[in-house]
């Protein structure tokens, strides 16, 4: 990730987001309101809304799919298929009990954001890196969307930094939500991710 941008990882996923969304025959993956917080997320830059202008336009959806075929076939639905799993298995979380959701590296993924407002006995803590987040933030502001009281995004490097101790000092159910993360990350900070000391 380059010092000063938000990571190319979650643009790309904003991107097939829209793309998914705008296909009438993959739409139903996405749900509407992560469409547009995507489209609002790739707003930051002429780059981004090039990026977000061609991920919706039907007649470059060819283009789209052979360069899919050619480097990672069939991930782009594989990206909601996998989100749409984690948060079935997170809102089945939540109704067992889970009372927090930590979503590290969150990118620009919606998850919290959309179901913070509709749990609000539950914390939602979003640890990300600060120039990603802050590109998310803008975002977010640009939807005019309030954030809900109950989601924290917290700016942390976890190349660099520990989970930060306010959400780790006390018993609170948790669930710890790490999508597409550790592969970018070298192995003594994996070992240190997994090994801290959640509730």
């Amino acid at each position: 990730m380059k010092r000063g941008q938000a990571s190319s990882t979650a643009k790309v996923i904003a991107a097939s987001t829209l793309l998914l969304a705008s296909d009438a025959s993959n739409a139903s993956l996405v749900p509407v309101d992560a469409a547009v917080l995507c489209r609002a997320m790739l707003s930051d830059g002429l780059k981004d809304r090039c990026l977000r202008g061609a991920a919706v336009q039907p007649w470059l959806r060819p283009a789209w799919r052979a360069l899919e075929a050619c480097t990672h076939p069939g991930i782009m639905t594989h990206y909601w298929h996998r989100k749409r799993w984690i948060e079935t298995r997170c809102r089945a979380a939540v109704a067992q009990g889970v009372r927090r959701v930590v979503v590290m590296g969150a990118g620009f993924d919606t998850l919290a954001l959309r179901l913070a407002a509709t749990h609000p006995h539950v914390q939602w803590l979003e640890l990300d890196h600060p120039d990603t987040q802050s590109a998310k933030q803008r975002g977010i502001a640009r939807c005019q969307l309030p954030v809900p009281a109950n989601l924290r995004m917290h700016p942390c490097d976890l190349a660099r930094d520990g989970l930060p101790a306010e959400f780790t000092d006390d018993a609170r159910a948790t669930l710890v939500i790490l999508e597409g993360l550790l592969m970018y990350l070298h192995e003594p900070v994996v070992q240190r991710l997994l090994t801290s000391e959640l509730p």
